[in-house]
């Protein structure tokens, strides 16, 4: 489950909170999307690579500045825009999303997290993670253009 700590604090303090802009009832647990649903989404670094490839796909990059500049990505069809605006993007049913395969890859694995939410709310079912980020995508030894790096 995402949110780990953030479910005891919820369970402590509902009063003071509005998940997606509603307020909790029952078991705050029970708003929070699993492990499980997400690990379905995730592709190794070198799936995400072929699936990047194929006709039909868009790539999201929703890592800050700082982090495209230090490890970029060279997938021909990705787009460098932040969580926020593909949330937009997704909400707003834009031809840039719309009946197509979406890849996100992020730093780690922890924004794409949150953003599972969002699709899922819009009903999108076929979008995929780079599972850990970029983070995983070098410790698997692929460059920036997604070949495997020899030594």
């Amino acid at each position: 489950m995402y949110g780990d700590g953030v479910t005891e604090w919820l369970r402590e303090y509902p009063d003071r909170v509005l998940f997606k802009g509603k307020e909790l009832v029952g078991d705050p647990a029970d708003y929070f999307l699993t492990a499980e649903k997400y690990k379905i989404h995730c592709l190794a670094p070198e799936e995400f690579v072929i699936k990047s490839r194929q006709p039909q796909t868009v790539v999201f990059d929703i890592r800050d500045i700082v982090g495209r500049h230090k490890f970029p990505i060279w997938l021909g069809n990705v787009k460098h825009y932040p969580v926020d605006r593909v949330v937009k993007l997704i909400k707003s049913g834009s031809r840039r999303v719309s009946r197509k395969k979406i890849l996100i890859l992020d730093c780690c694995g922890t924004q794409s997290k949150w953003l599972q939410y969002a699709l899922e709310e819009a009903g999108v079912e076929n979008y995929f993670f780079l599972e850990g980020g970029v983070l995983n995508w070098r410790q698997a030894g692929l460059d920036s253009a997604g070949r495997l790096q020899t030594e």
